[in-house]
């Protein structure tokens, strides 16, 4: 997801008005992505898919 937001953010407020430039940023990306996705995941098997649930709600 957070290529996809770079890519939209460069093409619509960005000084050249590109999809390429938000490509450029593809392995700082896909790192934020990871970063996300791996921790979320582990305490999903670990802890349970409820204690993820209350996390969202506060």
């Amino acid at each position: 997801m957070p290529l996809p937001m770079c890519m939209m953010l460069t093409r619509f407020l960005g000084s050249n008005k590109s999809w390429l430039e938000g490509l450029a940023l593809a392995p700082f990306a896909s790192f934020f992505g990871f970063a996300f996705i791996i921790p979320y995941v582990l305490a999903g098997v670990f802890l349970g898919p409820e204690f993820l649930s209350l996390i969202g709600v506060c």
